[in-house]
């Protein structure tokens, strides 16, 4: 059949298709900008992670189906944006779906499994990929949930489970008190990539921040004694971090003298870092000028990548953390630069891509996690500070 007859036909669903869609944007946040693009834009990228929610609750990170597409850390920087823009029920059925398998599926080391199908069955073998950032970002997730919602009893039903991983952070901290070597977040070491496994400052960093919010949903629920002992390990933890990770640049990690672009969630989405520190901030702006490309702008992931696609190329989710970053330390100007820069190299349809091969041409279309969810975080900050009244950018 061709258009018209799709169209017309009466198992045709379009209309209905559309209904729907305006229905679930109506029950979450909008920004109104008088850049209507900037509202398109939001739209588009926050139904790309909705689009992501599987009816079990699994959140996969492309939206598709083959083996292994829930990966724990996407499923929650996906369902973060989506809980940023006001909708809980997606966040409710993503803790169920992972409060069902935390408990139930551990590596060998104790670490929480890494990967599932959209079936919920456990898949790959987490020791091939170290991942110990995992475990923050859970808890970060579970924090934003009851800071969004004020809902305590998903908190008090999970807390074993929440306990569990937070005392497993605890633990598995070495000689250095940062959390054990891993991969990374750009999965770069490893010995299937012929790497060393390094302590990076982004999973010490998260798991920090993870500590910090256990001890506060502990207060919660007046758990005395676990409150006081993540309070405690945050606190050690953090000063390690600004010891070993900050210099004149935010280090990538304690092995390397290169700069990263994660740790720039730290001052934002993960807050560990004073945004009023001199010292701080010169550090991520120093790392924000060493990873922006001098030709294409954009930030890259991070400084000598070399092992897979992209090295040295900008990654449009990597330069939202710098606007990010920007617009949290309230230099509105610098973050519209980036902004602009993000809105001049989205794809035809309004999604960003995996990154920048030469100007304005994308390469592939990124896990929606930190890019798609990642953009409705950022457009939200944005209309906090300037209001409804951003012009074209």
């Amino acid at each position: 059949r061709n258009y018209e007859q799709v169209m017309s036909s009466e198992d045709c669903e379009y209309q209905s298709t559309i209904e729907w869609w305006h229905n679930w944007l109506s029950r979450g946040k909008v920004v109104n900008f008088e850049d209507k693009y900037l509202n398109y834009l939001y739209k588009t990228n926050l139904i790309m992670a909705k689009m992501c929610c599987q009816e079990n609750g699994a959140v996969a990170y492309m939206g598709t189906g083959y083996k292994g597409a829930v990966w724990i850390r996407d499923s929650v920087w996906t369902t973060m944006g989506i809980l940023d823009a006001g909708h809980k029920e997606e966040a409710e059925k993503f803790l169920e779906f992972l409060s069902d398998r935390l408990m139930k599926h551990k590596a060998k080391d104790g670490s929480v499994w890494l990967q599932y199908n959209v079936k919920g069955e456990p898949t790959l073998d987490t020791q091939r990929n170290i991942e110990n950032d995992t475990h923050g970002l859970i808890l970060s997730f579970y924090y934003h949930y009851l800071d969004m919602t004020g809902n305590i009893k998903i908190i008090e039903k999970d807390w074993q489970a929440i306990k569990y991983i937070a005392d497993w952070i605890v633990d598995n901290r070495d000689v250095k008190g940062l959390i054990l070597p891993d991969a990374g977040p750009w999965e770069t070491y490893g010995p299937i990539l012929g790497f060393p496994f390094e302590h990076t400052h982004w999973a010490s960093g998260i798991c920090c921040y993870g500590l910090k919010v256990a001890s506060k949903m502990a207060e919660c629920i007046g758990d005395k004694e676990s409150q006081e002992r993540y309070l405690g390990a945050y606190q050690e933890m953090l000063r390690l971090i600004l010891k070993n990770f900050v210099t004149d640049i935010l280090k990538k990690s304690l092995e390397s003298e290169l700069t990263d672009s994660a740790p720039l969630t730290f001052f934002d989405r993960f807050q560990i870092f004073d945004p009023d520190n001199e010292k701080l901030r010169k550090a991520a702006e120093k790392s924000i000028s060493r990873l922006t490309d001098k030709g294409l702008g954009g930030l890259w992931r991070d400084e000598g990548l070399g092992v897979d696609w992209g090295p040295g190329k900008p990654w449009p989710g990597c330069t939202l953390f710098a606007a990010d970053y920007y617009l949290r330390i309230g230099d509105i100007s610098k973050a519209q630069e980036i902004i602009k820069w993000i809105v001049d190299n989205v794809s035809d349809c309004g999604l960003l891509s995996e990154f920048i091969l030469t100007k304005h041409q994308g390469v592939c279309v990124p896990m929606p996690s930190y890019s798609s969810a990642g953009l409705v975080h950022t457009l939200l900050l944005l209309q906090e500070k300037v209001g409804s009244g951003q012009r074209s950018l």
